[in-house]
């Protein structure tokens, strides 16, 4: 990824990243809703993070498929 984005592109998207969690931030704390946002992370079931961790895999094996 180093390679091919080169640093522009790393601190870019990098930043991207900060901006959208930033936010997210504000936007929970305007809505004055942390405890809703915590709530959803505790009650998160073992099939419901089973299909998220092997979607994740799929997307990342996929990614790396020469066509």
């Amino acid at each position: 990824m180093f390679r091919r984005w080169n640093v522009v592109g790393l601190v870019a998207f990098i930043a991207a990243q900060l901006v959208v969690v930033l936010a997210v931030v504000v936007a929970v704390t305007r809505a004055s809703s942390w405890a809703a946002f915590g709530h959803f992370f505790t009650t998160i079931t073992a099939p419901a993070l089973f299909d998220v961790v092997v979607g994740l895999g799929g997307l990342a094996t996929i990614r790396r498929v020469t066509i």
